[in-house]
């Protein structure tokens, strides 16, 4: 109802169908009808579930005889909600439609001269008022929401909403009250020179949040909330991700009513809780060109573009920039801290798997790199492994299991044959009496002893053995329509290619390819994979990591996938354009690390070794 509400609004004076698809519900409103002669009639509007947006624009096409998606635009998006415009059918240019890079790049300019000038001349600032700077944007002519904030040295410093006037005259205004948010220390000339400004466009178009996402209780990255009671209203946008961490969806809720819309307790339980799409772009370090903001990571500059194909040069940038992240936050004793959250730049003291695994990784680029500086590096962190894990044995039983198989694999890139030797032998003692069954582990096994068997075969009745564990419980969860985690049965598509080769058993090519089956459809269009099969687009860079390791033994078979997993982790992958909220003394620690998510800025070490791994591969496929 809200919705036909917001269309009759916007659309006051022209005819409007609205087409609505929600579960087996399906209906054409029409708004003003008119011509009732007309045959061809496209809707202006499209409400649907998520996802069934090219079914029904296929269906329209063949009805009417039209082609092309190219006249729709997405204006609302959740977990399980999409409502597209018709921008062809629309009378004017409309804000909600986006801006072009130009308008943006004005727009950035305009707040940036009206706080110039604001704190040169105070409220002089419209001084400027009608230069072609402004009358580029003239023609939004909607009232406009936006929240304009500045960035200096990984602090914000202004962060204020304007809602009701025009864009351009919202922009003005925030540029001057960016200058006098108190609950910052104000920001000097001197300093706004230095900072980098940030708009969010806030969506006129705001929806309740449905009774599934308060259930599920996941928060959407891409979307802001409000908050609203009586005169009382709270704002979060996708940039408070940066600042900011939430457990859940009620924990975001709870905050948005205690400390941005200051309600009293009674007050909270009547207020209404709305989300909404958002545009955000920021300015380049340099201050001459814009960059789109995505649930709160840059888009870079270079990303657009690009061929679908992964070059040389790119493998190499993105796996150096990967591995000299690790070297700077390596100890001196060969140890790398597991987890570095750059908001603060603390980081935990120690994860022997995760550690084993990122060895591995070192190891694995290092060689396909040719790189000495990272050979040493690589050595280091096996020898602290090897002196505390197999030496001096000082981790609990399960803990030494995990860590086996990683510290086999690196022992066999960086040629310590003795090591590997004894301790494949002790992994496949203990593999008799594992303590739990968990997926990662069984298939990690497995893996390492899928390779060995081409030197000795009695590893592959382990592997078999291993193997079907785990792909049974794959099979069971499937049935069961489980909620499954991607990244616990990617590694079967290495095993059962391994298989396939040692026994030459068609069944191993058939369980390999169900994998592949099922995992590639869940691919999202941002390249990345979810977390899990719950239809929630939340991915994370371990997950899609592991995916992109996998893949890529498969390469160029799965090209494109590979393609677009890659781009997707090199966008999460901290550059000097998306360290804008982090400390300039933690640059060098952060950049070249991975982002562990679109909420969660931290920084996680095996998912720079599964970046590492896949690089590698596709690396020694293509020389």
């Amino acid at each position: 109802i809200l919705f036909l509400l917001w269309v009759k609004r916007v659309a006051p004076h022209r005819q409007i169908s609205v087409f609505i698809s929600i579960d087996s519900f399906q209906r054409e409103i029409f708004f003003r009808k008119n011509d009732t002669s007309q045959k061809k009639f496209v809707p202006d509007f499209i409400f649907c579930e998520k996802g069934d947006f090219t079914k029904i624009v296929n269906k329209i096409n063949s009805k009417q005889g039209t082609s092309g998606f190219s006249d729709w635009c997405l204006i609302f998006y959740s977990f399980h909600l999409e409502i597209w415009e018709n921008k062809a059918k629309s009378n004017a240019p409309s804000i909600r439609h986006g801006l072009t890079d130009p308008e943006k790049r004005t727009a950035l300019s305009i707040a940036r001269n009206s706080a110039y000038e604001f704190l040169t001349d105070g409220d002089a600032f419209f001084s400027f008022k009608d230069t072609p700077l402004l009358k580029c944007l003239e023609k939004y002519n909607e009232q406009t929401s936006l929240c304009v904030a500045i960035w200096v040295e990984g602090q914000v410093r202004g962060s204020v909403i304007v809602t009701g006037p025009s864009l351009t005259e919202a922009v003005l205004q925030g540029g001057k009250k960016l200058c006098t948010d108190s609950r910052f220390k104000l920001i000097s000339k001197e300093e706004l020179g230095r900072g980098r400004i940030e708009i969010t466009i806030i969506s006129d178009l705001q929806l309740p949040i449905s009774r599934a996402d308060v259930q599920e209780n996941h928060i959407d990255p891409h979307c802001g909330y409000v908050i609203r009671h009586a005169e009382k209203k709270g704002w979060y946008i996708p940039e408070v991700f940066n600042c900011v961490h939430f457990d859940s969806l009620h924990i975001l809720i709870q905050n948005l009513g205690d400390k941005k819309a200051f309600l009293s307790g009674s007050e909270f339980k009547q207020a209404r809780v709305y989300t909404f799409a958002v545009q955000d772009f920021i300015e380049s370090n340099d201050r001459n060109s814009v960059l789109t903001v995505t649930a709160s990571v840059p888009l870079s500059k270079t990303a657009s573009g690009t061929t679908q194909s992964i070059s040389i040069p790119a493998l190499l940038e993105a796996g150096n920039q990967a591995f000299i992240q690790l070297i700077t936050t390596q100890e001196m004793d060969g140890n790398i801290p597991p987890v570095l959250d750059p908001l603060g730049g603390k980081s935990k003291q120690i994860d022997w798997t995760r550690l084993a695994c990122t060895t591995w990784g070192m190891a694995e680029f290092a060689k396909a790199s040719h790189n000495d500086l990272f050979l040493r590096h690589s050595n280091s962190a096996f020898s602290y492994l090897n002196d505390q894990i197999v030496k001096k044995n000082i981790v609990e039983r399960n803990v030494y299991i995990s860590v086996l198989p990683y510290l086999i694999r690196a022992g066999k890139v960086l040629n310590d044959e003795k090591l590997v030797s004894s301790t494949l032998e002790n992994l496949y003692l203990e593999t008799g009496s594992i303590p739990q069954y968990q997926p990662i582990l069984f298939a990690s096994i497995a893996s390492i002893f899928a390779e060995e068997s081409k030197r000795d075969s009695k590893y592959l009745s382990k592997s078999i053995e291993l193997s079907a564990r785990v792909y049974s419980d794959y099979q069971r969860k499937m049935t069961a329509c489980a909620q499954i985690p991607l990244a616990q049965y990617p590694e079967l598509i290495s095993i059962f290619f391994l298989l396939q080769e040692m026994t030459h058993n068609d069944t191993y090519t058939n369980h390999m390819q169900k994998i592949l089956d099922w995992i590639i459809p869940l691919q999202l269009s941002c390249g990345a994979f979810p977390q899990a099969t719950d239809n929630l687009p939340l991915p994370y860079t371990r997950g899609t990591g592991k995916i992109f390791e996998v893949l890529s033994l498969q390469y160029p078979l799965y090209k494109n996938e590979i393609f677009k997993s890659f781009s997707w982790l090199v966008h999460m992958q901290y550059t000097p354009e998306s360290m804008y909220f982090i400390s300039p003394e933690l640059h060098n620690r952060t950049k070249g690390g991975l982002r562990h998510d679109y909420l969660n800025p931290q920084l996680w070490i095996d998912g720079t070794a599964h970046l590492l791994i896949g690089i590698s591969r596709i690396l020694n496929k293509s020389n």
